[in-house]
Protein backbone atom coordinates (compact mmCIF):
# COMPACT_ATOMS: atom_id res chain seq x y z
CA UNK A 1 0.00 0.00 0.00
CA UNK A 2 1.39 3.39 -1.00
CA UNK A 3 1.64 6.21 1.49
CA UNK A 4 -0.79 9.01 0.59
CA UNK A 5 -1.24 12.47 2.03
CA UNK A 6 -3.49 15.43 1.40
CA UNK A 7 -2.36 19.00 0.72
CA UNK A 8 -3.46 20.08 4.19
CA UNK A 9 -0.95 17.72 5.79
CA UNK A 10 1.80 18.84 3.42
CA UNK A 11 1.16 22.51 4.16
CA UNK A 12 1.31 21.84 7.91
CA UNK A 13 4.68 20.23 7.32
CA UNK A 14 5.84 23.03 5.01
CA UNK A 15 5.03 25.66 7.62
CA UNK A 16 6.96 23.69 10.21
CA UNK A 17 9.91 23.32 7.84
CA UNK A 18 9.99 27.09 7.35
CA UNK A 19 9.95 27.57 11.14
CA UNK A 20 12.85 25.12 11.36
CA UNK A 21 14.72 26.95 8.61
CA UNK A 22 14.32 30.28 10.40
CA UNK A 23 15.49 28.70 13.68
CA UNK A 24 18.43 27.12 11.85
CA UNK A 25 19.58 30.47 10.43
CA UNK A 26 19.00 32.31 13.72
CA UNK A 27 21.15 29.71 15.50
CA UNK A 28 23.87 30.18 12.88
CA UNK A 29 23.70 33.97 13.33
CA UNK A 30 24.23 33.58 17.07
CA UNK A 31 27.26 31.32 16.64
CA UNK A 32 29.05 32.77 13.62
CA UNK A 33 32.16 34.81 14.36
CA UNK A 34 32.10 37.08 11.31
CA UNK A 35 29.69 40.05 11.78
CA UNK A 36 28.83 40.33 8.06
CA UNK A 37 27.93 36.66 7.98
CA UNK A 38 25.78 37.14 11.07
CA UNK A 39 23.69 39.75 9.22
CA UNK A 40 23.34 37.45 6.20
CA UNK A 41 22.04 34.62 8.40
CA UNK A 42 19.56 37.00 10.05
CA UNK A 43 18.33 38.04 6.60
CA UNK A 44 17.96 34.39 5.53
CA UNK A 45 15.96 33.70 8.72
CA UNK A 46 13.71 36.64 7.87
CA UNK A 47 13.11 35.23 4.38
CA UNK A 48 12.09 31.89 5.86
CA UNK A 49 9.71 33.60 8.29
CA UNK A 50 8.08 35.40 5.35
CA UNK A 51 7.93 32.11 3.48
CA UNK A 52 6.09 30.53 6.40
CA UNK A 53 3.49 33.31 6.21
CA UNK A 54 3.13 32.74 2.45
CA UNK A 55 2.59 29.03 3.01
CA UNK A 56 0.13 29.77 5.80
CA UNK A 57 -1.93 31.96 3.43
CA UNK A 58 -1.86 29.26 0.74
CA UNK A 59 -2.83 26.72 3.39
CA UNK A 60 -5.88 28.78 4.35
CA UNK A 61 -7.02 28.80 0.71
CA UNK A 62 -7.16 25.02 0.40
CA UNK A 63 -10.46 23.46 -0.61
CA UNK A 64 -12.24 21.10 1.74
CA UNK A 65 -11.33 18.20 -0.55
CA UNK A 66 -7.63 19.02 -0.08
CA UNK A 67 -8.19 18.73 3.69
CA UNK A 68 -10.06 15.42 3.60
CA UNK A 69 -8.13 12.44 4.90
CA UNK A 70 -6.77 10.27 2.11
CA UNK A 71 -6.43 7.14 4.22
CA UNK A 72 -7.86 5.82 7.47
CA UNK A 73 -5.41 6.94 10.16
CA UNK A 74 -6.97 6.80 13.65
CA UNK A 75 -3.63 7.23 15.45
CA UNK A 76 -2.41 10.13 13.25
CA UNK A 77 0.63 8.14 12.18
CA UNK A 78 0.81 10.06 8.90
CA UNK A 79 0.93 13.34 10.80
CA UNK A 80 3.65 12.04 13.09
CA UNK A 81 5.61 10.81 10.08
CA UNK A 82 5.34 14.20 8.36
CA UNK A 83 6.36 15.96 11.59
CA UNK A 84 9.49 13.81 11.79
CA UNK A 85 10.26 14.53 8.14
CA UNK A 86 9.82 18.26 8.68
CA UNK A 87 12.16 18.23 11.66
CA UNK A 88 14.95 16.18 10.17
CA UNK A 89 14.86 16.39 6.38
CA UNK A 90 16.23 19.69 5.07
CA UNK A 91 16.84 21.88 8.12
CA UNK A 92 17.88 19.55 10.92
CA UNK A 93 17.78 21.91 13.89
CA UNK A 94 19.66 19.42 16.06
CA UNK A 95 22.90 20.29 14.22
CA UNK A 96 24.53 23.62 13.56
CA UNK A 97 25.00 24.80 9.98
CA UNK A 98 28.40 26.05 11.09
CA UNK A 99 29.49 22.42 11.42
CA UNK A 100 29.07 22.18 7.66
CA UNK A 101 30.27 25.59 6.47
CA UNK A 102 32.68 26.71 9.20
CA UNK A 103 32.69 29.37 11.92
CA UNK A 104 33.88 32.15 9.60
CA UNK A 105 31.92 31.61 6.38
CA UNK A 106 32.11 34.18 3.62
CA UNK A 107 28.98 35.61 1.99
CA UNK A 108 29.64 33.30 -0.95
CA UNK A 109 29.82 30.28 1.40
CA UNK A 110 26.56 31.26 3.08
CA UNK A 111 24.76 31.89 -0.20
CA UNK A 112 25.93 28.58 -1.67
CA UNK A 113 24.89 26.79 1.51
CA UNK A 114 21.43 28.43 1.43
CA UNK A 115 21.01 27.64 -2.28
CA UNK A 116 21.83 24.02 -1.50
CA UNK A 117 19.22 23.94 1.28
CA UNK A 118 16.57 25.47 -0.99
CA UNK A 119 17.39 22.91 -3.69
CA UNK A 120 17.13 20.15 -1.08
CA UNK A 121 13.68 21.49 -0.17
CA UNK A 122 12.61 21.46 -3.83
CA UNK A 123 13.75 17.86 -4.19
CA UNK A 124 11.99 16.94 -0.96
CA UNK A 125 8.67 18.54 -1.97
CA UNK A 126 8.86 17.08 -5.47
CA UNK A 127 9.04 13.63 -3.90
CA UNK A 128 6.26 14.36 -1.39
CA UNK A 129 4.05 15.73 -4.18
CA UNK A 130 3.97 12.22 -5.66
CA UNK A 131 2.18 11.08 -2.49
CA UNK A 132 -0.68 13.57 -2.85
CA UNK A 133 -3.53 12.50 -5.16
CA UNK A 134 -4.61 15.10 -7.72
CA UNK A 135 -8.04 15.54 -6.19
CA UNK A 136 -6.54 16.00 -2.70
CA UNK A 137 -4.50 19.08 -3.60
CA UNK A 138 -1.48 17.94 -5.59
CA UNK A 139 -1.53 21.21 -7.57
CA UNK A 140 -1.38 23.16 -4.29
CA UNK A 141 1.80 21.32 -3.31
CA UNK A 142 3.27 22.52 -6.61
CA UNK A 143 2.88 26.08 -5.26
CA UNK A 144 5.24 25.21 -2.41
CA UNK A 145 7.81 24.04 -4.95
CA UNK A 146 7.40 27.24 -6.96
CA UNK A 147 7.95 29.35 -3.84
CA UNK A 148 11.13 27.45 -3.03
CA UNK A 149 12.28 27.95 -6.63
CA UNK A 150 11.83 31.72 -6.21
CA UNK A 151 14.22 31.61 -3.26
CA UNK A 152 16.82 29.79 -5.36
CA UNK A 153 16.51 32.49 -8.02
CA UNK A 154 16.91 35.34 -5.51
CA UNK A 155 19.85 33.65 -3.80
CA UNK A 156 21.52 32.97 -7.17
CA UNK A 157 21.13 36.64 -8.11
CA UNK A 158 22.76 37.66 -4.83
CA UNK A 159 25.55 35.14 -5.37
CA UNK A 160 26.25 36.62 -8.82
CA UNK A 161 26.38 40.15 -7.33
CA UNK A 162 28.70 39.15 -4.50
CA UNK A 163 30.91 37.08 -6.80
CA UNK A 164 31.31 39.95 -9.27
CA UNK A 165 32.38 42.48 -6.59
Amino acid sequence: MAIRFNADEIFQMAERMEQNAAAYYHAAAEKVEYPGARQMFIELASWEEKHEKTFSKLHEQLTQKAKDKVTFDPYDEAGQYLEALADESVYDTSTSPLEKIGARPSFVDILRFAIGKEKDAITFYTGIKQMVPKDFGENQVQKIIQEEMKHVTVLNEQLRKVSSE
